[in-house]
């Protein structure tokens, strides 16, 4: 009997949901078109059809910065290998050592 209540009461919280999920779409819809509208003159098109330096050189920083977290990301999980394959080997130990 008391699943049966769980069941019935996981019904009705869905149904519940199913309304909010219609509103939550619309909501979405126009926010989005809302930030498209602002965000096309603020992202750096100028009324002649280039771009602004800041957008250009924003641009180059956020790829430098992407590129050092993924060399970031390969040196820590190296000298993470390399601290669980030492096996208690102080020689081992200080080579990661001098990896980080």
């Amino acid at each position: 009997m008391k699943i049966k209540k769980v069941f019935i009461a996981l019904i009705l919280l869905m149904f519940c949901f199913v309304g909010s999920v219609s509103a939550s779409e619309d909501l979405a819809r126009d926010i989005t078109a809302n930030a498209q509208a602002v965000a096309e003159p603020a992202f750096g098109q100028t009324s002649t059809g280039g771009t602004y330096i800041y957008v250009i050189v924003g641009n180059i920083i956020r790829v430098v910065v992407g590129l050092l977290g993924v060399i970031m990301l390969v040196i820590i999980v190296y000298a993470g290998f390399l601290w669980m394959t030492a096996g208690g080997s102080e020689a081992d130990y200080n080579l990661v050592s001098g990896v980080g």
